[in-house]
């Protein structure tokens, strides 16, 4: 299991996303926003950073599914730290212009989800 640092803590106001933290800095959980009449959901998404580095968002939406919980229950489990982190692994990528593919395994009460992201980025 990965050791979480600041779990739950909410997203900054100006983080453009509406979310928690799961791993502060580098992993959060998000929910999915609406612009204009359409509801923009992504598995996952990325913010850069200044410095080069960035910060995966995971969709509380999609997570939820796989571990059949509500969004807000899956919150819930994050603030209380009972949303663990198992793996996180790099993973070969299937499809042209994706630099890293990122598999990860969470946990919550000996349940197991495996969510994988295909993100644009650096290594």
């Amino acid at each position: 299991m990965i050791e979480l640092d600041g779990q739950g803590v909410p997203l900054p106001k100006d983080f453009g996303f509406l979310g928690a933290w799961i791993n502060e800095d580098d992993l959060f959980l998000y929910r999915p926003t609406i612009v204009g009449s359409e509801l923009v959901h992504n598995i996952a998404v990325l913010v850069p950073y200044d410095d080069g580095t960035s910060a995966t968002g995971i969709s509380a939406s999609a997570l939820s599914v796989r571990f059949e919980l509500s969004i807000a229950t899956l919150f819930e489990n994050n603030a209380a730290g009972k949303l663990h982190l198992i793996t996180k692994n790099e993973v070969p990528s299937l499809r042209d212009g994706i630099t890293q593919v990122l598999e990860y395994e969470f946990e919550i009460n000996e349940k197991r989800a495996v969510l994988t992201t295909d993100l644009e980025r650096e290594k």
